[in-house]
């Protein structure tokens, strides 16, 4: 080595270093080691974005870590810096790159969240047009238009659904998502809710049996056409509320696959078969007694476990707590009525007074 070259530089003091380490360490699902190389790799490079991004990218998977294990606090703080990071790396870059802008659109609301997702989705086009005849790479851009445009769709189903401009925009977005990529279950699930939101039930009910069909009888837990558990969840809420209840049972056993002590996961259930049976129609629906028994036993069941889960681990909403209260009290008077016992070895009492069993 040349004595007039400079010594290597050490790890601890080389941005580039401390940032590729970083990025291993968030790879390996380890965010709070990745943001000590980060802060570190800031010290020295204060104005560095792609240390800025990655340190937001850090906060964002401890703010998912810390929502898993119902810490309400640190989700907050984890979610304020993330915001921090990716403002400063739009404020040094900007109109560069659409990671940063489609962060801050999920860090924010209304208004503010759809200009960020603009830029984002703007961004995204640009990126498209440069990876042109590119299939993989067009395939993942497309997807993430896809996403961006559903998120843009769903804020104007909610923060913004008073706005002049929010059916007509809800319409655009969610076409626009399934003409970026027709095979993102999301993006036929968002026009479901479009549909549902303008009163056409039919129109929905062929929208999310076609974003079902994408993945339920093809892709595996991980394929990048399997959605995410929230997602399931938000599916299972649209096929009940379209009656699709053999649908929503088909979702709810990969939820619970999953995680058997989610108490949203099993209120579900619950009302699934609840549903089943009979119950919480607008329209009352005939239902032989016998089924309806059936039906209401396994709903029975299912929001026993919530309470459950909720006593052990506590979390749960409260008003879904007390709507699951309120129907299992129902449940369980019906049940006694007609003869049905806790143990699933039942009878039915028909009109008659005769018995029959199940």
């Amino acid at each position: 080595m040349s004595k007039d070259a400079p010594p290597p530089t050490e790890p601890q003091h080389d941005p580039t270093a401390l940032l590729t380490q970083a990025n291993k360490a968030l790879d390996d699902c380890h965010p709070d080691l990745a943001r000590k190389f980060l802060l570190r790799a800031l010290e020295l490079q204060p104005n560095n974005v792609d240390i800025l991004e990655s340190l937001g990218v850090a906060e964002m998977e401890d703010m998912t870590a810390a929502g898993e294990e119902g810490e309400e606090d640190r989700v907050g703080e984890c979610a304020r810096r993330a915001r921090e990071y990716f403002l400063r790396a739009a404020e040094l870059s900007p109109g560069q790159g659409y990671a940063k802008y489609l962060y801050l659109g999920q860090l924010s609301e209304g208004k503010e969240s759809l200009e960020f997702y603009e830029n984002g989705v703007e961004a995204l086009e640009k990126a498209l047009a440069e990876v042109a005849g590119n299939k993989e790479e067009e395939a993942i851009i497309r997807r993430r238009l896809s996403e961006a445009l559903c998120s843009m769709a769903e804020i104007y189903m909610t923060d913004c659904c008073d706005e002049p401009e929010a059916e007509a925009s809800c319409e655009t977005f969610s076409s626009k998502a399934i003409s970026y990529d027709p095979t993102n279950p999301e993006a036929h699930q968002t026009l479901a809710s479009v549909r549902m939101s303008q009163c056409r039930p039919d129109d929905a009910r062929k929208a999310i049996e076609t974003s079902m069909d994408i993945w339920i009888n093809s892709a595996a837990p991980g394929d990048k056409d399997w959605p995410v558990y929230p997602a399931r969840i938000a599916l299972v809420k649209v096929l009940l509320e379209l009656s699709l209840h053999e649908r929503a049972l088909t979702v709810l056993q990969t939820i619970q696959n999953e995680n058997d002590e989610d108490p949203e996961g099993w209120y579900l259930y619950g009302w699934c078969y609840y549903r089943m049976g009979g119950g919480g129609e607008e329209d009352e629906k005939v239902v032989d007694l016998a089924e309806k028994a059936e039906c209401w036993d396994s709903a029975r069941e299912c929001f026993e476990t919530v309470l459950q889960l909720h006593e052990r681990y506590g979390g749960a909403e409260e008003e879904m707590v007390e709507h699951t209260s309120q129907l299992l009290e129902q449940i369980l008077q019906f049940l006694a009525v007609h003869g049905v016992d806790n143990a699933n070895s039942m009878q039915v009492e028909d009109e008659g007074d005769e018995a029959m069993e199940l």
